[in-house]
């Protein structure tokens, strides 16, 4: 290839990647959530668009001028094959950074950015050092260049393992761990005929820390029938009963709640299972109290219950309906069976994993969640005003919390039917962590939806606890905007035997 081939076509990679970025920056609008959380005009944003746009003007200008010409024909042999060499230790040094520091809810912008940025710039350094490339390749320093991208990249991997190790609760621990096949999210799940989906039986993480028992639920074995004497508590809910925030069943707030009401409230006939399943609505806790739950033969039930309902709000008007097909459909199984059978998933490499992943280079487990396989296109999170046809503000005003009020009606009224007592715990959140739960559709959903518990909880006379009014938004207890960390686990689980001891809602041994 000429100089002067080369020359244009560096160009044409650089300005390429110029207009992309700068128009991508401009017009960046992926949801309505996210435009929510960024703000049009926040100065956050503010500064990422002037940023990005400044570094795009840079790049078109060096692409222009005499310096990408210099770069082409000088003889600048040692600098190219430094570059070279530096290329990809530093490209994984940027993304890591910024993997880091960037939000949850703009993670895919940043992957589809940085993807495109490392691509195009590749080739325009591949095209720039050609000649230096040349001229060292038998040479011993096109060795050393070799040798030292390898290196780059054992300790990268080194060092990316020895963080994950450091810090197991990270969002990179989890997007590397997810893709071993017994710490899938989705295999730890499996359809059910009327539920949905539950919790996989006999499921048992690697490390030994979180088991799923053999009827579904998150813990250890539960006797049935119940053995005389006991007080048995089911706590039912979405992921934030579950408690997908802690890795260790031992940490969930129904475990806790156990502990706590035995120790140190002296009720030693007290059992409290937990009967969540993460992403569960109040339609598939109805069914879990119906099918499953009863079978328990439980004394009280705990429902904790509230942002998967408003998942199911954002749907078409003319799709929302008291069977929730406008947001839910049967189990697709086939979609989990294509990612678990991915070769790029059984390379065991974190690097290559966390990286791959991320720029959709490859399907695998940790690609998926419930939505993925539950989910009708344009419902919930990813529901939009563009297929929608209206801002998620008015979709939510169309499509009031009619079916959560039934839902929860229901579990009350089934529970009673069956000696059960209702425990109604009204929902917390917290705003300041910046993922869709922060938004103001989002919050004002929340408290519409905990005013339906609260009025409930009084015209059927159960037990109701304003949980939300009470927990702090230290962010010591959370592990993102919905679900707790093990301290803010046990305060929940606390407070919450606090009220059970104070109402008498237990009876002593």
């Amino acid at each position: 290839m000429t100089d002067k081939a080369r020359l244009f076509w560096s160009r044409v990679f650089l300005i390429l990647l110029a207009v992309i970025t700068a128009y991508q920056l401009i017009t960046h609008q992926s949801s309505d959530t996210e435009n929510l959380l960024l703000g049009r005009y926040t100065p956050r944003y503010l500064v990422l668009l002037i940023g990005g746009v400044l570094l795009s003007v840079a790049i078109g200008y060096v692409a222009m001028s005499r310096w990408s010409r210099m770069a082409i024909t000088g003889s600048y042999e040692k600098t190219k094959t430094i570059a070279a060499a530096a290329w990809l230790p530093a490209h994984l040094l940027i993304y890591t950074l910024g993997f880091i520091a960037a939000p949850t809810y703009l993670e895919p912008f940043y992957n589809q950015l940085y993807g495109q940025f490392f691509a195009l710039t590749t080739l325009a350094l591949i095209l720039i050092s050609l000649d230096a490339l040349r001229a060292i390749i038998r040479k011993p320093e096109f060795y050393m260049v070799v040798i030292s991208v390898l290196i780059a990249a054992a300790c990268a991997e080194w060092g990316l393992n020895r963080y994950i190790h450091s810090f197991p609760d990270s969002d990179l621990a989890r997007r590397a761990k997810a893709f071993e096949a017994t710490n899938a999210q989705l295999l730890r799940y499996q359809s059910h005929p009327y539920e949905g989906y539950i919790p996989a039986p006999g499921w048992r993480s690697p490390d030994g820390l979180d088991e799923i028992n053999s009827r579904g639920f998150r813990g250890e074995e539960i006797a049935v029938p119940k053995p005389d004497g006991v007080y048995r508590i089911v706590a039912i809910g979405g992921s934030t009963t579950y408690g997908t925030g802690v890795a260790d069943w031992h940490d969930s707030y129904p475990a806790q709640l156990e502990r706590i009401l035995q120790d140190d409230f002296g009720y030693r006939n007290v059992e409290v299972i937990n009967g969540g399943v993460g992403g569960h609505n109040s339609w598939e806790s109805l069914a879990n109290l119906n099918y499953r739950v009863l079978d328990l033969e439980p004394d009280l039930i705990v429902v904790y219950q509230n942002t998967n309902d408003v998942h199911c709000r954002l749907v078409s008007p003319e799709t929302y309906r008291g069977d929730n097909t406008g947001h839910r459909h049967a189990w697709n199984s086939q979609i989990i069976e294509e990612a678990a059978a991915s070769w790029a998933a059984k390379v065991p490499i974190t690097l290559w994993r966390v990286i791959g992943s991320a720029f959709g280079w490859f399907k695998t487990p940790l690609g998926l969640s419930i939505d993925d396989v539950m989910n009708v296109e344009c419902s919930g999170l990813t529901a939009e005003q563009s297929c929608l046809g209206m801002s998620l503000e008015d979709a939510l005003e169309a499509n009031p919390p009619v079916f959560y009020e039934r839902n929860i009606r229901n579990i009350i009224a089934v529970s009673r039917a069956n000696d059960a007592e209702v425990l109604l715990v009204s929902w917390a959140s917290n705003p300041n962590l910046g993922d869709y739960a922060a938004t103001s559709e989002y919050q004002s959903a929340y408290e519409e939806q905990n005013a339906v518990i609260e009025r409930l909880a009084g015209e059927l006379d159960t037990y109701y606890f304003d949980f939300a009014a009470r927990m702090p938004l230290d962010e010591a207890y959370w592990a993102d905007s919905r679900h707790l960390t093990t301290p803010g686990n046990h305060l929940k689980a606390e407070m919450i035997a606090t009220y059970l001891d104070g109402e008498t809602a237990i009876p002593q041994d």
